[in-house]
């Protein structure tokens, strides 16, 4: 009986102690977890100030047109009161138009775009949004053009009977959709009187060129023309007037004259020295003359007269006389007299590089992306496998960053690649040079940064 009791006993003692040892437990691991509870009830939040500006539309994906009414939308924190100037910049941040001077802070201004102010293309401006004292200030990019613009022919270009060319347009700005509106070319005479229906059911094409070969009809009549460019029912309508003339004499093969090169593949560089070379069966003692030719068929410069017939020239570009970019030029080779006349086919000529973008009066911001676009207007020997590397330069030429390197050269024409303004950058004159595998220079360009 009394071992039983003390059984009893130690049993109770133990269950006792055993609570509060667990009792103990609970309450220092409260203790523990207490400050810890209260430090993340306490941790202040850090919110992103807002500017009190933010320019909503357009955007720099915005392509409005000429004549179009649009809305500029924006957001503001700043009294409903306050007073806004809103005007537009050209691409280089320097004033061109004042929208309005006093526009209420209601979020949206409607605006016209006026033909006369704006009576081109497509081109790239800033719309800029700010307050009267000039202390808060929002500005974007965006675009502005015509909703359709032929670019080619011109006024002042001269096509030739027989022969092919290309017509040219692009959209200025996005009211054309890609498969809502289809084109449609068409011949006019001098009256702008329809003549003939060049090609109809044609896509829109993008906001670069697009472009139809056309072969002017060999018995059609000289004169004035026009190229009309629509879309059904002349709700969009872009035309150019040009001359049609007689084609030039060209050699027949058995004529005794042929030009062997340049031909269609060539893409010859300024600066470079290259073989013209032909055959002939005209005789040791017939003297030539060389000419290069625009794609109309107008003389652009002599090369050389009074050429030795020993089937090649060695011609030297000269940098200074033929500094343009890239074209496409044909070379015209015949006798003295004229008798005997052959022309090459169409080819290529200009600088190996050339940076379009940025130029001398351009302003990048910093934070913002732009486009570097470089053009390639030659294939220089041993290119094959060449790599170029973009550098900024500060304005005295000591090297700030690499942008890019180690990439492809590009085709023939424009090439592009995006590049962010660092945030760091100070305000001022820098410039941009692509170099090659072995760090020499291709070409450069100056431009400002600014914030």
């Amino acid at each position: 009986m009394r071992q039983r009791n003390l059984t009893s006993l130690f049993l109770t003692v133990s269950f006792i102690t055993l609570l509060f040892v667990s009792n103990l437990y609970a309450k220092d691991k409260f203790q523990m977890k207490l400050p810890i509870q209260k430090r993340m009830v306490t941790q202040p939040v850090q919110e992103e100030e807002k500017p009190p500006l933010e320019l909503i539309q357009p955007n720099d994906q915005s392509r409005w047109c000429v004549e179009g009414t649009y809305k500029i939308i924006w957001k503001s924190s700043l009294p409903k009161e306050t007073e806004l100037r809103i005007e537009i910049l050209r691409n280089t941040g320097v004033n061109y138009l004042v929208i309005a001077t006093n526009a209420q802070n209601t979020g949206e201004f409607a605006w016209t775009i006026p033909l006369t102010k704006f009576n081109f293309g497509q081109g790239f401006w800033k719309l800029k949004i700010s307050t009267l004292d000039g202390k808060h200030q929002v500005v974007t990019n965006f675009q502005i053009g015509k909703p359709l613009l032929l670019s080619e022919p011109q006024s002042n270009r001269t096509w030739r009977k027989g022969n092919a060319y290309d017509i040219k347009w692009m959209q200025g700005c996005s009211v054309i959709s890609d498969n809502a509106l289809k084109l449609h070319v068409d011949l006019l005479d001098g009256n702008k009187q329809f003549k003939d229906r060049i090609a109809q059911d044609l896509a829109p094409g993008t906001q670069t060129n697009r472009i139809l070969k056309w072969t002017v009809p060999t018995g059609i009549q000289n004169g004035t023309y026009w190229i009309r460019i629509h879309t059904d029912e002349n709700k969009y309508v872009s035309q150019c007037s040009f001359t049609i003339a007689d084609p030039l004499r060209s050699a027949r093969q058995d004529d005794g004259l042929k030009l062997l090169s340049p031909n269609s593949s060539s893409a010859w560089c300024i600066g470079s020295q290259q073989d013209i070379r032909w055959q002939s069966s005209l005789g040791e003692n017939v003297k030539l003359k060389i000419e290069l030719l625009r794609t109309s068929f107008d003389i652009f410069k002599t090369i050389a007269e009074n050429v030795p017939n020993t089937g090649h020239y060695l011609w030297d570009i000269d940098r200074q006389q033929y500094n343009f970019g890239q074209g496409f030029w044909i070379l015209r080779l015949r006798t003295m007299d004229g008798q005997v006349v052959y022309e090459s086919d169409r080819f290529s000529m200009g600088k190996p590089f050339m940076i379009n973008s940025p130029k001398s009066n351009y302003t990048w911001r910093t934070g913002n992306t732009y486009t570097i676009v470089w053009m390639r207007g030659c294939i220089m020997a041993d290119s094959d496998n060449l790599t170029i590397k973009f550098v900024l330069l500060d304005s005295s030429r000591k090297q700030m960053l690499t942008i890019a390197e180690g990439l492809p050269p590009g085709a023939i024409g424009n090439n592009s690649r995006k590049w962010t303004v660092p945030q760091n950058l100070n305000n001022g004159i820098y410039y941009i040079q692509i170099l090659d595998d072995n760090g020499n220079i291709l070409t450069e360009c100056s431009f400002r940064i600014s914030n």
